[in-house]
């Protein structure tokens, strides 16, 4: 039977090493366990930000997962971790500028206060964190995100070996996707053409 687990991330000293598919346990429940954040957007305000000093990893928590006191509720600690996958400081780049992106298109509602937002926008950031990797890129590369220049279908297109359309479908499923279960509205002025038009698509 599976185990019960809840995902997260953690950063590690580089000096540490790890495998990407194993587990690491604390022996001693008393000690001090592994301690990780359940949410994306957390890893972008801590060390992770220094590639020299330190690395990030996608874990699954096993065991007695509990918050540890004195710091903030997305925090956990566990005896027992499973390391999914590094995510590297290019992936972490990306995700926290289309997060910053799209939550200038999710708009507070009177009667929202500020905790509620938040969660919004922690909830999109995660939803960016899981697209899958090519249609991550094509947004990134049609908004501009890596070189500053929003690029064509086509520029994008050739470096897949794909066809303009097929880079079209990728972009307006991935957009689709993260404006799902939001209130998202379009800004009169400062909103890109291409997020525009595919607004206008997904309603």
């Amino acid at each position: 039977m599976p185990k019960n687990f809840v995902r997260g991330y953690k950063t590690f000293d580089n000096y540490i090493k790890y495998s990407v598919g194993s587990v690491y346990t604390k022996k001693s429940p008393n000690a001090k366990g592994f301690t990780f954040c359940t949410t994306f957007s957390h890893i972008f305000d801590v060390d992770s930000k220094n590639p020299l000093q330190t690395k990030v990893a996608e874990i699954k928590a096993y065991g007695d997962v509990f918050a540890p006191t004195g710091i903030n509720r997305f925090w956990r600690e566990t005896t027992e971790i499973e390391i999914v996958k590094e995510i590297t400081y290019a992936e972490i780049f990306e995700i926290e500028n289309l997060s910053k992106m799209f939550s200038e298109y999710i708009t507070k509602e009177s009667k929202d206060d500020l905790q509620v937002t938040a969660e919004k926008l922690e909830a999109l950031t995660e939803k960016i964190a899981h697209l899958p990797e090519k249609d991550r890129f094509v947004l990134c590369a049609r908004f501009g995100i890596i070189t500053g220049r929003p690029e064509t279908f086509a520029d994008i297109g050739n470096k897949f070996d794909i066809s303009r359309e097929r880079v079209r479908q990728l972009e307006l499923r991935s957009v689709c996707n993260l404006m799902q279960g939001f209130n998202l509205k379009l800004r009169p002025t400062g909103i890109h053409p291409d997020l525009r038009r595919i607004h206008l698509k997904c309603n």
